[in-house]
């Protein structure tokens, strides 16, 4: 899933691709722009909303499958726009951009917790194989 398709699933001020400018002020009062313009994702620019209310909505799903092409789409937000999340490092195992905070990308980062998961199942079970008692 890209940026705009999940801002046409959830923003509520895109309407028929073009944008409302509505915005949410700190003391949660409402502002709208007297200009309708095309949504700012169209153009791989970076839009306030997107990212102050639409992308969080990625962490709150319920539904797996749309909670990880969520998580995609603001990934691929994120990567879009380096200078504002820091992502100039690289995964090193596959070479994809990461955030400052993160080790590996996130498909870098279950593959490994997934071979350790099973290192450490193979040796707790070759623990357990040697303690017991071997019937004559």
């Amino acid at each position: 899933m890209t940026p705009l398709q999940m801002a046409r699933a959830e923003c509520p001020n895109l309407e028929s691709d073009t944008c409302t400018g509505v915005t949410i002020n700190d003391d949660l009062t409402l502002a709208k722009s007297t200009d309708s313009k095309i949504c700012l994702l169209g153009g791989n620019a970076r839009c306030r909303y997107f990212e102050t209310t639409v992308a969080p909505m990625a962490e709150y799903q319920t539904d797996a499958k749309k909670a990880a092409s969520y998580q995609d789409a603001v990934f691929s937000y994120r990567s879009k726009h380096p200078d504002m999340y820091g992502t100039t490092r690289k995964c090193p195992d596959c070479g994809k951009p990461i955030f400052k905070q993160d080790r590996f990308c996130p498909v870098c980062s279950k593959e490994r917790r997934r071979n350790t998961q099973k290192q450490a199942d193979k040796k707790r079970r070759s623990v357990i194989k040697d303690s017991l008692p071997t019937v004559s």
